[in-house]
């Protein structure tokens, strides 16, 4: 069935809409109706409808800036107008946005119902079409695709007709001025699913900047997705780069639940090239979590004079793994080593110092928040220690910023995993005594004086499953005994359970066994009886 929306400011409009004819005989059914586009627009963002059959004229909001702000977030909903008023501009801004007709009240019910014949029909061909394409196409061309990207991103390993033929085999239709690398970092909990997750938000990158009429190969791999666009021509230019990096971040961000960092490279010439774009795309990318609020960063405003033989000869890896593993003697010689080669260098300039200091922190205060403890737990004031990249200290000032707050993140760490395994043992205690109430992460983390992320952190690392995942499973081990009784009705277990709403409950529980209550509870029954 394909949901509807209804949206009109006349109870009556609505009213007759939702009798008029048999919406399920035409393969819909109506999920809701809006009494202007406000309150619309909240009902497509909670339903996700396939269809919006709306009037022009509401105050508030009306039909014209409903379609603008839906096609902005949903542009695959269809639009159906009913409208008192035959008014060019309202018509105008129907074909703009795709409407698929324009019917002026007052309506029949035949026209209506043939104006629905003809959605249906178009909603078919585009779920044809979209299966066609998933079915013959994609995993062959995004294959093809993910394997062109990777090759630019290591162009110096492949050779430049190998390059040129994987170009020419996917037809890509770079004909501008140049191209630029743009990565995406999600962040996502390592899962089973995340892998998933990172394809599919990869593919709504692409939908969305093919929407947008700009030329776009990506290639998704380990929570990143590498986009290449083309500057000048069809694509986008330069200077539009970051406003379009912005809509594809709050994209992800409302339709995928992440948060998303990107780094953008500079303009290269041609495609041969690319692999230098996405270099300094992925430098970006590792400072603009830290440096930018926004969570977006472009090469061009980095700092250029870093000498980089510093930093690549320092393997930041097995600095990060010492913070990790708590060693503090290891990550100690880390730093050494790494100020011992900037102080060798015979034209070390500022900015390199610089640069490397803020790599380093940023690496510590990504360990930070990695553990689950926070900058406060520590009693680091964050700004103290980032000043160092705008004010004039001394190597030596800075390596000992680096060398106090290793030696805090330690020392905290140290303590808290002691206190880990009591904190878990409150946490499952307090979650058996109070999982049929309402409670959160956030209440059980007060309870047991602990920061939620830091609780959430350990609760999965000692457990194997997340608290919430806890929560559900205690309730629902509750749920398949209370049904055993069948005395009580199904929202009375709900209830007992800890779901007070129904609706939510069969959802969750359908989930995981894969049948509703019902169906779950009378096979339950019927194997009771045959024992």
């Amino acid at each position: 069935m394909y949901r509807v929306l209804t949206v009109d400011d006349e109870r009556y409009v609505r009213l007759w809409l939702k009798n008029c004819l048999n919406w399920e005989e035409l393969g819909f059914t109506i999920i809701g109706e809006a009494a202007n586009g406000r309150d619309a627009l909240d009902l497509i963002q909670d339903n996700r409808p396939e269809l919006v059959v709306t009037d022009m004229e509401m105050k508030g909001m009306d039909g014209i800036e409903l379609m603008k702000q839906t096609r902005d977030c949903y542009p695959d909903t269809e639009f159906l107008i009913l409208s008192g008023y035959n008014s060019f501009e309202y018509v105008k801004s129907a074909v703009t946005y795709e409407a698929v007709d324009y019917l002026l009240k007052p309506v029949e019910a035949e026209e209506l119902k043939t104006a629905l014949v003809r959605v249906a029909g178009r909603l078919k061909k585009k779920e044809r079409l979209r299966n066609t394409i998933l079915t013959t196409m994609e995993e062959n061309k995004r294959y093809k695709a993910e394997k062109l990207i990777f090759m630019l991103v290591d162009s110096e390993q492949y050779a430049i007709d190998r390059i040129m033929e994987m170009v020419n085999d996917l037809e890509l239709p770079m004909k501008g001025e140049g191209c630029i690398a743009l990565i995406l970092a999600l962040k996502q909990e390592k899962s089973t699913e995340a892998e998933a997750v990172t394809a599919a938000a990869c593919r709504a990158v692409k939908e969305q900047m093919q929407r947008s009429g700009c030329p776009v190969c990506c290639a998704a791999r380990d929570n990143k997705i590498y986009v290449l666009l083309e500057e000048g021509g069809e694509g986008l230019r330069e200077n539009e780069i970051r406003s379009q990096c912005e809509r594809l971040r709050r994209y992800l961000e409302i339709h995928f639940h992440l948060t998303v960092l990107a780094g953008i490279g500079r303009k290269v010439p041609d495609l041969l090239c690319v692999g230098k774009s996405f270099q300094e795309a992925g430098e970006a990318l590792e400072i603009c979590g830290v440096r930018n609020e926004d969570g977006i960063y472009q090469y061009m405003d980095m700092p250029h004079a870093v000498q980089k033989e510093v930093i690549q000869k320092y393997d930041e890896a097995v600095f990060a793994n010492a913070l990790a593993r708590l060693d503090e003697t290891a990550a100690r010689e880390c730093i050494g080593e790494v100020f011992l080669r900037i102080s060798s260098l015979k034209e070390a300039d500022i900015e390199t110092v610089r640069m490397v200091y803020y790599r380093l922190l940023t690496i510590i205060i990504q360990e930070i928040y990695d553990s689950g403890m926070t900058p406060s737990m520590l009693d680091i004031r964050l700004e103290r220690f980032f000043r160092a990249v705008n004010e004039p200290l001394s190597i030596g000032q800075m390596q000992e910023v680096l060398l106090k707050i290793t030696a805090q993140y330690v020392d905290t760490g140290r303590k808290l995993q002691q206190t880990s395994n009591t904190a878990i043992e409150e946490a499952r205690s307090y979650i058996d005594q109070h999982y049929r109430e309402e409670i959160s992460l956030r209440d059980i983390a007060e309870e047991i004086h602990m920061s939620a992320s830091y609780l959430s952190s350990i609760f999965k690392a000692r457990t194997g499953i997340n608290v919430m995942d806890y929560i559900t499973k205690k309730r629902m081990d509750e749920v398949v005994f209370l049904m055993k009784n069948p005395a009580l009705k199904i929202y009375e277990i709900s209830v007992a359970a800890g779901y007070q709403d129904t609706k939510y409950f069969s959802k969750v529980f359908r989930k995981i066994y894969r049948y509703s209550p019902s169906e779950y509870r009378k096979m339950l029954l019927k194997e009771m009886d045959g024992r």
